[in-house]
């Protein structure tokens, strides 16, 4: 081999010095027998070398295929800072010496930005996949199918936010190749080499990503069998459209009202509606749904009467939310005035029929209907909301505040009527 070639191998390799030893071996291969063919060929050495440039420049082009190809492979960011890197101190085009620090910036800033993606949906896979397992594990093992059903739910979450990271990750990375081969574009130089080698192995990486594919998939099919066998679905697509629920058992208890001085309620997301009738004690009827239970009590003059879960609806603090049609039913007799009369809810609806006296509901998400017109002129009524709206007989009355809309009436009366809602209607007939 001709002394000249041996020179500015060597010198190649020391430029090179920092690679790994295959890639500097396929390089100074390259140059090698890119050389030694036009000798044989007779073209002037020297000419050539020339035309090459210095050995140093030839080091940074072959660094930056390097790079070029392995974020081809495993498309990074500190790859791409690799290729921004020499890319910099080897181009010559002034306009590609100004574009490059901007591209760099862009690309950086959508990456990041797909990359914060990918941390976000990661943690929700983990958080959803830990709070609906710690869900599963508060449900009592008699309700074997419940539990299923809400392991079903995790690991669905859990594959479907990972199937959302895996989607931004990938996402991510053609965006580093497409900005890293643009950046190839622009310095104009190729080296076909490398590319037929890459091929070859990005196809083993694409093989290696698979695994974290198939198991999101696993995770999301084996999730909706469980949850779909465990009849979850149904239920709480009967809540949320607010269907009428099976399996409803009836409960009915009276109590004199001999000593009574106060009823207090709170419902979940059950309706509470109040009458007044023909009878001699305060009776409750209550329609028990399979995911509630109740406490009834008397203590002194207060009756109490308290709804629950049972424990076998997950994420019940959420489900409570929205209103259920299972339903608790209190008439009063006629005549009977308690000192206090207290309502609360979360989600459920109130319907006050002829109890126009001493009144406080309150409710998060339920609608207030308040039968009770006819008592406007003998009792101190204060209603409000704070995304609804209140209507008597169904025109829009109150004022706005900074906490929503409020109604008052007062009358000096010594009888009070609350009525407070925070996210339903309040209606006055």
């Amino acid at each position: 081999m001709d002394e000249r070639i041996l020179i500015f191998l060597e010198a190649l390799k020391r430029e090179l010095k920092g690679l790994p030893e295959k890639e500097i071996q396929d390089a100074v291969g390259y140059y090698s027998e890119y050389l030694t063919d036009s000798l044989e060929e007779g073209e002037d050495l020297d000419r050539l070398l020339e035309e090459l440039g210095p050995v140093k420049q030839i080091a940074l082009s072959v660094k930056a295929e390097t790079d070029f190809n392995e974020t081809e492979k495993n498309p990074r960011l500190s790859t791409f800072s690799r290729i921004f890197k020499n890319s910099l101190k080897s181009i010559k085009n002034p306009f590609a010496y100004l574009f490059i620090p901007l591209f760099l910036l862009i690309v950086y800033t959508v990456a990041l930005c797909f990359y914060g993606m990918v941390f976000v949906c990661g943690l929700a896979a983990v958080l959803s996949f830990l709070g609906l397992v710690y869900e599963a594990l508060k449900i009592p093992g008699k309700f074997a199918l419940e539990i299923a059903g809400t392991l079903g739910m995790a690991l669905f979450a859990a594959g479907l936010f990972g199937l959302c990271a895996y989607g931004f990750y990938r996402l991510a990375g053609w965006f580093i190749r497409f900005s890293s081969r643009l950046i190839r574009f622009i310095r104009r130089k190729n080296s076909g080499i490398y590319r037929v080698k890459i091929e070859a192995e990005e196809k083993k990486a694409a093989a290696k990503r698979k695994w974290r594919l198939k198991l999101c998939y696993l995770f999301i099919i084996l999730g909706l069998v469980l949850f779909g066998f465990s009849g979850l679905p149904l239920r709480l697509f009967g809540i949320f459209n607010s269907q009428i629920p099976e399996n409803i058992i009836e409960h009915t208890h009276r109590y004199p009202v001999t000593g009574v001085s106060e009823i207090a309620i709170y419902t979940e997301h059950s309706r509470v509606r109040m009458i007044t009738g023909d009878i001699t004690s305060i009776v409750f009827s209550y329609g028990q749904s399979e995911w509630l239970a109740y406490d009834l009590s008397q203590e002194g003059g207060v009756i109490k009467f308290r709804e629950r879960s049972n424990g076998r609806l997950p994420l019940f603090p959420l489900v409570s939310l929205h209103e259920s049609l299972t339903e608790l039913v209190v008439t009063i007799p006629e005549g009977f005035t308690a000192e206090r009369i207290d309502l609360q809810s979360k989600g459920g609806h109130f319907s006050l029929q002829g109890t126009g006296k001493n009144l406080h509901a309150k409710t998060l998400n339920g609608n207030i209907d308040f039968l009770g017109k006819n008592h406007l002129s003998s009792i101190n009524l204060q209603a409000q909301t704070k995304r609804g709206s209140i209507l008597i007989d169904d025109l829009p009355v109150g004022s706005e505040y900074p906490g929503g809309i409020r109604y008052e009436r007062k009358t000096g009366s010594g009888n009070i009527v609350d009525l407070i809602t925070t996210g339903g209607i309040i209606r006055i007939y």
